[in-house]
């Protein structure tokens, strides 16, 4: 997602929301990783 919204052929909104829901998805692994990391260790 995060190539494809620096891609200079699309409209700005949509590289702008790609960019965005690039960061809300790595964010939310981020927290599943941590969240599999806790339970692991229980």
């Amino acid at each position: 997602m995060r190539t494809r919204g620096q891609d200079p052929t699309l409209p700005e909104m949509r590289r702008v929301r790609l960019l965005e829901m690039a960061d809300a998805m790595d964010m939310f692994c981020q927290g599943l990783v941590c969240a599999f990391t806790v339970l692991r260790k229980n």
